[in-house]
Order: structure tokens, then sequence, then C-alpha cells
């Protein structure tokens, strides 16, 4: 799955630890179908919505390289001259390295911990925990819950969620009291592709008791065109 998610001035950097296949097979096959997900080969709209305002772009997966993106409103205004050009040159620098085939940071499960919570005719759900290599990350990751949600019919994600089960110290002087990242997804009906649908993270903390952490952002994809 490809998304970076960036919280406080810290990343959550999780990598995978492989267990069999054959324990909860349809998690593991949701997994895997994560890990394709890969809305840039469609054009689509991207909406943000944070404190600073809402923020609109648009991606053209027909145009070439370093033109595929478009910023049409920025924080509920017209963006400058100037944000247009810082714009189109991060946005062609980010195509430069897709096309080389450098990915963005992966977000993986420690699969060997995924365990079955509740099962219906449409759906189950799964908990697992998440790993990480560097001691901050352990320090974040370790109280950290996932959830997975998997709709039966086609074996896809439907919702993936990480949550802070308690405050979390990741180094001194920085206090978590909440982390909650909720990524959904749909399923294109005629390709039978799983594409992001929403992606929305909460974060409550101060950082050596002075500076507020508190935050919270939305992303909506929309207007979904196979190019």
């Amino acid at each position: 799955m490809r998304v970076r998610l960036v919280a406080c001035s810290f990343l959550l950097l999780v990598v995978l630890h492989p267990s069999p296949a054959a324990a909860h097979p349809l998690a593991i096959e949701a997994l895997d179908r994560l890990e394709s997900v890969d809305n840039d080969t469609w054009s689509y709209t991207m909406t943000s919505r944070s404190k600073n305002g809402v923020t609109i772009e648009r991606h053209d997966a027909a145009a070439p390289a370093g033109a595929r993106w478009t910023l049409l409103q920025k924080e509920g205004r017209a963006p400058t001259e100037k944000e247009l050009l810082e714009y189109q040159e991060e946005k062609a620098e980010r195509d430069a390295r897709r096309d080389k085939g450098q990915r963005d940071d992966e977000q993986e499960v420690d699969r060997s911990s995924i365990r079955l919570v509740s099962e219906d005719e449409r759906a189950a759900t799964f908990h697992f925990q998440v790993n990480s290599s560097g001691r901050m990350e352990k320090a974040f990751t370790k109280h950290i819950l996932g959830t997975l949600v998997v709709n039966k019919n086609g074996s896809w994600a439907e919702r993936f969620e990480l949550r802070s089960t308690k405050p979390i110290r990741p180094i001194p002087g920085v206090s978590v009291r909440e982390f909650n990242v909720i990524m959904t997804f749909w399923r294109d009906a005629q390709s039978g592709e799983v594409l992001f649908e929403t992606m929305q993270s909460r974060i409550r903390g101060r950082a050596f008791g002075i500076k507020s952490l508190d935050d919270d952002h939305h992303v909506r994809f929309t207007d979904f065109r196979r190019p």
C-alpha cells in the first residue's frame, strides 16, 4: 500500500514481518491486494481538509511526467503563482521518482499477529500489530493497534486503521495522547481494482510542554476516470 503518513515531525514507518499465508487467508489476500493499490494509474480529484482550509488537486494520468498534477485550490483560496511553481516542481520530482520505479514508504503489518475479531455474511474484521525497525518507531508502534475490515465478496479491504491504545512518548519531551489514521477503499466494479476512497488522521499531543501537536486531516478521492 503506497501512502505516506506524517504525524508531528516523525514518520510512522512499519515493515513487513512474514508469516504463513495459510493463516487467516482472507486477511492475507486482502493485504496482498492493498500492496498493489495505486490511484495514479487513474485520473482523479483529491480534496484535502485541514485546519488551514480546503485544498483541491487534480491528477491526470494521461499527461506526461511533470504535468500530471494541477493545484486548483490551496487552503480555501486560489494559489499564487509562486505556490503553483513550487507545487509543479514538487510533483514533477514525485513523477520522476515514480517513473524510475522508486516508491513512497510502504505501510505493512505484522501478519503473524492477525486475529479475527468478528465476522458476518458480508465482511470480516481483523486486529493486528505493527512492527518497526528503529528505536523511535518501536516506542511509537508498540502502542498502536491495527484494524482491517475485509469485504468477503472478492476479498478486498474496505477499511485499514491504526489507533493508539494508550498515551505514547516516542521521544523525550514529546507526548502523544491520541493517534488515529483511517483509510477507506472502494472497488471498481468493472476492473475489480481496489482504490483509495478516503484517508483521515487525528493526533493530539504536546512537544516539550509548550507546542501543541493537535492536528486533523481528511482527504477524499473522487471523480475517477480511466486515461
